[in-house]
């Protein structure tokens, strides 16, 4: 392509030249245009490998992107890992134990006494107690639902109710055995009742003396 440039170059400066006269003019003539001529098509190629040049020079985008994702997920990750629960939630895991065993050993009591003042006093604590786990349960830090269902029905008011009659006959059967005569039964008996119902409330009391 480039020696058929030169050689046209030449044809039509020599058609309008006098050849003799200027042949040195011609010759350079065609020298200088030539080699333009030879830069402007050898530029394209040169251009061409740059630009592949530049690609290859170029890292995998998507690979690094995706690297960055995995390493934040991982760090993410390792972050979740890292966060303690609170001062709270400890001291909570670490009674959780102590407070289910003080609730099955206060209802063991209840369920046994003859005292009515026991029965009232460990029933109070042994709510408290219980409500105490409920909250633990409510912030997420005791999950067995079967446990709070459990203590929610043996400290209910019904349940509550069958433990002071249990308690009752007991008082009275011993009433009986320790005292000789009747008055002196009754007067257990009356102050069994006192004592209930300084501890219950008035709606409950009302429905434990009409049975």
């Amino acid at each position: 392509g480039v020696f058929f440039l030169i050689a046209f170059i030449m044809s039509v400066y020599l058609t309008f030249t006098d050849l003799k006269e200027h042949l040195i003019a011609a010759l350079f003539t065609c020298l200088f245009f030539g080699s333009i001529a030879f830069l402007l098509l050898k530029t394209p190629k040169k251009i061409a490998v740059s630009s592949e040049n530049s690609s290859e020079s170029y890292p995998d985008l998507t690979a690094s992107y995706t690297d960055s994702e995995n390493m934040v997920a991982e760090l993410n990750s390792e972050s979740s890992r890292l966060v303690q629960p609170t001062h709270e939630e400890i001291t909570a895991r670490w009674k959780t134990p102590d407070i289910i065993r003080l609730i099955q050993e206060s209802y063991q009591i209840m369920y046994e006494t003859d005292n009515p003042e026991t029965l009232c006093s460990r029933y109070k604590f042994a709510s408290s107690k219980a409500e105490e786990l409920n909250y633990y349960y409510r912030q997420g830090w005791y999950t067995d639902i079967a446990k709070i269902n459990q203590y929610t029905e043996m400290l209910s008011d019904e349940n509550y109710s069958r433990l002071i009659f249990r308690c009752y006959q007991k008082y009275v059967n011993k009433a009986n055995q320790e005292l000789k005569t009747k008055k002196g039964v009754d007067k257990r008996i009356d102050r069994f009742w006192s004592i209930i119902q300084n501890n219950v409330d008035t709606e409950m009391y009302i429905r434990l003396r009409q049975q």
